[in-house]
């Protein structure tokens, strides 16, 4: 029984470290988000998720934070509103030392057909910084 719970225990900790670490110095700290209850339920936003960033797999569910080295990256993003989904590749400049998230819009609310709003937002300052869209 002993043998059993450190084994799981070993396998918890394994699984729970499992994405990369960004950290770097002078790194940008960038993540994606999730909806509240009211907007998402009327569908009009969506969970966003980083699934990859610059083609190496964060693991998770993506909605974690992120730390990377400034600069230019490309994000594989998803998201969905619960009825749509959309998946695509963004490339970002990020300055040293700030925090982005990520948010997601579907302007046609939960039954149309849109395209997914992303908006790179500086997660201070709660200010759009770039809008990018997902077909």
């Amino acid at each position: 029984m002993k043998k059993i719970i450190i084994m799981l225990s070993i396998l918890f900790i394994v699984g729970c470290s499992s994405y990369p670490n960004y950290k770097q110095n002078g790194g940008s700290t960038i993540g994606g988000g999730r909806a509240n209850f009211f907007t998402f339920t009327l569908g009009t936003s969506g969970h966003l998720s980083i699934k990859k960033i610059d083609n190496i797999k964060t693991g998770g569910l993506g909605f974690d934070k992120y730390v990377v080295k400034s600069g230019k990256h490309i994000l594989s993003v998803n998201a969905t509103n619960g009825k749509q989904n959309r998946s695509g590749n963004i490339t970002v400049n990020l300055l040293p030392y700030k925090k982005y998230q990520l948010e997601a819009f579907f302007d046609s609310g939960k039954y149309g057909s849109s395209p997914a709003r992303i908006e790179l937002m500086d997660a201070i300052n709660n200010s759009k910084l770039r809008t990018y869209y997902l077909e």
